[in-house]
């Protein structure tokens, strides 16, 4: 019994440090990394939102990723999205223009995005990276 506690509370120390480690890499990067559903809404969203785009990480979620893309990047943004995902790709990326919400400053930003599947081939979640190369 107290072997089976003290493996229980190693592998309960061992997760809270791949946590701390997780979020360490997540939110100190300088990197915007998002996590979606199959359509593009956010449902994670780190720090760097408020940067590029003027939106802390809670106002983030439920919104659409294509929200805050320029104008003139929207269609072949989202031309982009629908041909990754008929394809079932894996993994893209694309270039595009962000609009800062509260001040309208443009930022470049390439994302690497990871789409995910579930065994009907329709998409689950999406990972996004995005750097601003401004």
């Amino acid at each position: 019994m107290k072997e089976d506690i003290s493996r229980s509370h190693e592998a309960n120390q061992r997760l809270q440090e791949s946590e701390k480690r997780y979020r360490e890499l997540v939110e100190g990067t300088a990197d915007l990394i998002a996590h979606t559903d199959g359509e593009g809404n956010y449902n994670f969203v780190n720090h760097m939102a408020e940067k590029l785009l003027g939106l802390s990480p809670e106002e983030c979620i439920g919104q659409c990723v294509f929200n805050v893309v320029h104008p003139d990047d929207k269609e072949e943004t989202r031309n982009w999205f629908i041909e990754c995902t008929e394809q079932t790709l894996q993994q893209s990326s694309v270039e595009n223009r962000l609009v800062h919400s509260k001040t309208g400053r443009v930022s470049a930003v390439v994302w690497s995005v990871s789409f995910h599947y579930d065994n009907s081939g329709n998409v689950e979640w999406i990972g996004w990276i995005a750097r601003d190369v401004t």
